[in-house]
């Protein structure tokens, strides 16, 4: 029921967390989340059909969850605010290393960074090779990169979180027009392979920019989309471009919950929040912060019904519901622990 349009005068808290459960085997048994073990072992849950969380946040944004989504133009909207009507595909860069007979993709959530400078010096020798094909590369941020097209090919691509520390191969673009997008990337990979900035890196240790990943073809929708949210607070792109696209209030992500809370007005409100960067690494220092951050007075807030849902949403096929008398009345049913909650 809430995990739908309600149209509220009230306050209902949407929280997408979709790196929330993922990751628990790299959790110690002893790691407990009190806050978070009351929140979902008093809440109700309800069926949550949509597979990932790109596809989680069109469905909150009441868009169709076709395959493959647009997802270009939308963070492109959320990084440039300027997508206007362009064909759209993300080239984000990577770097691809050989082993033994595959070649694994690594991101810049792998472990190394890359300055805009750098990806503004990359991206000016790479747009020369394409002018008289019609194909302008930009990198508004220094993570993702963007190729602005002259028409739509037939091009089936694969999102980059789907192949990081995997074997590119059976990822390759895919379609009628593959063929043509292998030459460029193979194009694109030796101009990279002789750039200054990649030189430099190698000498200073650092892993270069070898490669580029085409993934999120499309356009922004053309219907307007239904106004459901009063404000939407994330600090990722995706979610940034979809509130500019349905042209409601957004913001950044608050320091916690408590001063989230201090900022609410009635209606339907959508939080993202993603984990750090190195997020294997960092995990279980990152959920002691999600608990004592915003479980715990989100928590007590629920309980002095301060407002009148929280809906949960851990990256599964579930989404827990806690209203105010279940936070307060159900107080007698067993306290899980937080990773009873994970579906296999």
């Amino acid at each position: 029921m809430f995990a739908k349009s309600t149209r509220t005068n009230g306050y209902i808290l949407h929280i997408l967390i979709p790196e929330l459960f993922p990751y628990h085997t790299l959790a110690t048994p002893s790691l407990r989340l009190d806050s978070l073990e009351k929140l979902l072992s008093r809440a109700y849950s309800e069926d949550w059909a949509h597979s990932g969380w790109m596809a989680s946040l069109f469905a909150l944004f009441e868009l169709p969850v076709n395959q493959p989504l647009p997802i270009a133009p939308l963070t492109r909207l959320g990084d440039a605010n300027d997508s206007g009507n362009h064909i759209w595909l993300r080239a984000d860069p990577v770097h691809l290393q050989a082993y033994r007979d595959q070649v694994l993709l690594f991101d810049t959530r792998s472990g190394f960074t890359l300055t805009l400078a750098e990806a503004q010096t990359l991206i000016n020798e790479i747009n020369p090779l394409y002018e008289e094909m019609g194909l302008q590369f930009s990198a508004p941020t220094p993570t993702r990169w963007y190729v602005a097209l002259p028409q739509f090919p037939k091009l089936t691509t694969c999102p980059l979180p789907e192949v990081i520390g995997k074997n590119i191969q059976p990822y390759l673009p895919s379609g009628q027009d593959k063929t043509d997008w292998w030459k460029i990337l193979n194009e694109i990979q030796m101009s990279l392979h002789q750039s200054p900035v990649n030189i430099e890196r190698e000498a200073r240790g650092e892993l270069s920019i070898n490669s580029v990943w085409f993934w999120g073809l499309g356009q922004l929708p053309n219907a307007p989309l239904p106004v459901r949210w009063s404000h939407v607070w994330t600090d990722e792109p995706l979610t940034r471009g979809l509130a500019r696209l349905a042209q409601v209030p957004h913001s950044a992500v608050p320091a916690n919950g408590k001063k989230w809370l201090a900022h609410l007005i009635p209606g339907e409100h959508l939080l993202t929040l993603f984990s750090p960067q190195d997020k294997i690494a960092q995990w279980a220092t990152w959920l002691t912060e999600l608990e004592t951050e915003w479980f715990a007075p989100l928590f007590e807030a629920i309980k002095r019904r301060q407002f009148d849902a929280i809906i949960l949403y851990p990256g599964q096929d579930q989404a827990f519901i806690l209203t105010p008398a279940h936070a307060r009345h159900y107080w007698w049913r067993r306290q899980r622990h937080w990773q009873s909650f994970i579906s296999n």
